[in-house]
């Protein structure tokens, strides 16, 4: 089966749309707990660490 290059990208959409949902909540949620200061900076009570396993 061959795929057309608009068929992969509707593919990649709906494959990677959980993991963009997630980071937009995380980041909103973010967003109302870190208002930024009158510079603009943003500083977090706890750094955050992320890691990204693949198989």
């Amino acid at each position: 089966m061959t795929w057309s290059a608009r068929q992969y990208l509707l593919y990649e959409e709906e494959r990677t749309r959980p993991a963009r949902d997630l980071l937009a909540a995380y980041r909103q949620r973010l967003a109302l707990a870190y208002p930024p200061a009158a510079d603009g900076v943003v500083v977090l009570a706890l750094p955050r660490l992320f890691l990204v396993a693949r198989r």
